[in-house]
């Protein structure tokens, strides 16, 4: 798996960590014994038996109570440590993503499946938690439709971020302007404002599950040569005076320096690509 023809060298794998089962086993193991010294009476209540005894050798005791129940103490004790265990090994499941220098390979559950970095249409950004930067990254190809969600669950997530966002801006930019010299277009996904506002308002922001912002129709701004169409507005690249992002929008002024498009940066596909097109175009524009 460290070198895969086409895809070249491994850079890094993300995959859900294990340590917390190895605690898990940890506790599970302590609670079954504490469940069987219960079982074979060598923990008893203090009013009934003031010593332990091992191999003849007794041993004060400080317990105090009484166990009117000793099975359904156990039982209960293994319940817990049966949800302890459980719990610890769901956070282990889900697939592992191998990241190369020219794509992402997916394993889950022994199956593998391998997409391009410049066959990633759309890039997306978003957090969970109470992480304000972005801690979670999906991508996908439209043509199959499915993303593909690398989640903070799973181990250096911010190093898989700055990996794919990197690659994808150069791999992905590069077929852009190949297909773009041979007179095709390329389309660029995003969320408008209203929408993204919808979803803050019902009180989900960013969520993978539910009205999440991957779920949403996009709109498309599609890129050609020598103009953008964007809703029914064709801008050509020559009357774009400049363009200003932020940490929250991107926006484009026209020859009078006014607004001819702004949206969010949150909910726009593959932002970084577009920034990197849509800066080339312009000074190509300009060279003419």
């Amino acid at each position: 798996m460290y070198n895969l023809p086409g895809l070249g060298i491994l850079k890094s794998k993300h995959s859900p960590p294990k340590i917390f089962v190895f605690f898990a086993v940890g506790i599970f193991l302590f609670l079954s014994g504490l469940a069987w010294l219960i079982y074979v009476k060598t923990i008893i209540p203090a009013e009934k038996q003031n010593h332990l005894s091992f191999s003849s050798v007794n041993y004060n005791t400080n317990l105090s109570g009484e166990i009117d129940w000793p099975y359904w103490v156990i039982i209960f004790i293994m319940m817990i440590a049966v949800a302890i265990l459980l719990t610890a090994v769901s956070f282990t499941l889900g697939k592992s993503y191998y990241i190369y220098e020219r794509g992402i390979v997916t394993e889950n559950s022994g199956q593998f499946k391998t997409i391009l970095f410049e066959d990633i249409d759309d890039l997306g950004l978003f957090s969970s938690g109470n992480s304000f930067n972005p801690n979670n990254i999906a991508f996908r190809n439209r043509k199959e439709g499915q993303w593909e969600i690398i989640t903070a669950r799973n181990r250096h997530i911010f190093k898989a971020i700055d990996l794919i966002s990197s690659y994808h801006k150069v791999l992905y930019t590069a077929k852009v302007f190949k297909e773009l010299e041979v007179g095709k277009c390329t389309i660029f996904n995003y969320i408008s404002y209203p929408s993204l506002n919808d979803i803050t308002a019902n009180g989900e922001p960013f969520t993978r599950s539910g009205n999440s912002f991957l779920n949403l129709t996009p709109k498309e701004i599609r890129v050609y040569r020598h103009y953008l169409i964007i809703d029914e507005l064709k801008l050509r690249i020559v009357d774009i005076s400049r363009f200003i992002t932020d940490d929250d929008s991107i926006s484009l002024y026209n020859k009078d320096n006014k607004i001819a498009f702004t949206t969010s940066l949150m909910g726009f596909f593959s932002s970084e690509s577009f920034i990197t097109v849509l800066h080339r175009l312009i000074r190509m524009s300009r060279e003419l």
